[in-house]
């Protein structure tokens, strides 16, 4: 079995300063983080299909054993609830995947969901102390809550690390 560690999304202002450059030009955000990680989630395919064109840039951007992982559309997995109802966009999201796969990208199931929590820190501030020490979350201070974040679901090794980490900055707060 082959491991692919990433996150989902890439292109996050408030990972300046603490995992991108302080400066750093949009463009170069994922350039620079496929120096790090060898995967990752897209995203904005939950909303909508990205163009081929934006995909074909993103794939001339990174190393060929980067991999590319879709999120499946939203009609899919929360408005029709994988119901018959859901069978054209799901069709038409295989198709994209298979096309991505010729491609060169590497689709691949995401078993895995995120929760809203909030935080008695500011998000931002729990992003970046976890973030020190391995673990990336993503702070929801953007949308107008300033003390809640996002987690995505992991394995179990992946929570009980993710776990350990906010018992750690929680207790140096404490202390």
């Amino acid at each position: 079995m082959e491991l692919f560690t990433g996150t989902s999304g890439f292109a996050y202002k408030e990972w300046q300063g603490s995992f991108y450059p302080e400066k750093i030009k949009n463009d170069d955000m994922l350039p620079f983080y496929a120096q790090h990680f060898r995967a990752c989630e897209i995203n904005n395919s939950f909303y909508r299909i990205p163009a081929e064109r934006t995909l074909l840039q993103w794939r001339a951007q990174v190393p060929a054993h980067f991999e590319f992982i879709l999120k499946a559309p939203q009609k899919i997995t929360h408005f029709t609830r994988l119901k018959e109802a859901s069978r054209d966009t799901l069709e038409y999201f295989l198709q994209v995947a298979r096309t991505l796969g010729e491609m060169g990208f590497g689709v691949g199931d995401s078993a895995t969901n995120f929760v809203f929590a909030r935080s008695p820190l500011p998000g931002r501030e729990l992003f970046k102390a976890l973030l020190r020490l391995g673990v990336i979350i993503r702070p929801l201070d953007e949308y107008g809550l300033p003390h809640s974040v996002r987690i995505s679901i992991g394995t179990a090794a992946q929570n009980k690390a993710l776990f350990n980490a906010l018992r750690r900055v929680l207790a140096k707060v404490a202390a």
